[in-house]
């Protein structure tokens, strides 16, 4: 009898440590699945794209587009990257690559995209990523991304001299 005492107070200790953990897991799991619905909709909403950029060398494109920089080092120097992010970090990540998605070319058709890595801290103390851009007529560039600002949305982040989005 004591030790099926024992063992029923071990088994209530237990559920009492172990039900807030799984609790709490539920509510975070929860939040994340909200954040991530939310930047979805923020993604979905104003899907109108700006008329293509025509670049014109593989060394920078010259003609910028509607959405563009007029900076020719911005996206294309480790001291200028493309600034972008999500709602929380966790969603930086989907944000740079929504924002490569955006990409055009001079022919206004999307641009292939592979990251090349991780290049150390940019100019703020962000970790920078670096892009191979291919455009449709193959010519490439390397474009450094910040995905660190959450205050800018990939939509708003502009595109490099040369690109539209």
């Amino acid at each position: 009898m004591q030790r099926l005492t024992c063992q029923i107070v071990s088994l209530i200790l237990a559920l009492g440590i172990l039900l807030p953990v799984f609790a709490t897991a539920d509510d975070a799991n929860e939040d994340l699945r909200s954040q991530r619905q939310r930047i979805i909709r923020r993604m979905r909403t104003n899907t109108q794209t700006p008329a293509a950029a025509a670049p014109s060398t593989a060394a920078a494109p010259a003609t910028a587009g509607q959405n563009s920089s007029d900076d020719s080092t911005y996206g294309f120097s480790k001291e200028n990257p493309v600034k972008l992010g999500g709602a929380d970090p966790g969603e930086s990540v989907d944000a740079s690559y929504y924002y490569l998605k955006l990409l055009r070319d001079s022919n206004g058709k999307p641009c292939s995209y592979r990251r090349l890595g991780s290049v150390g801290a940019g100019a703020d103390g962000h970790i920078l990523d670096l892009y191979l851009i291919t455009d449709s007529t193959g010519a490439e560039y390397k474009i450094f991304l910040d995905m660190y600002h959450p205050e800018i949305h990939p939509k708003e982040a502009k595109a490099p001299k040369g690109f539209s989005k």
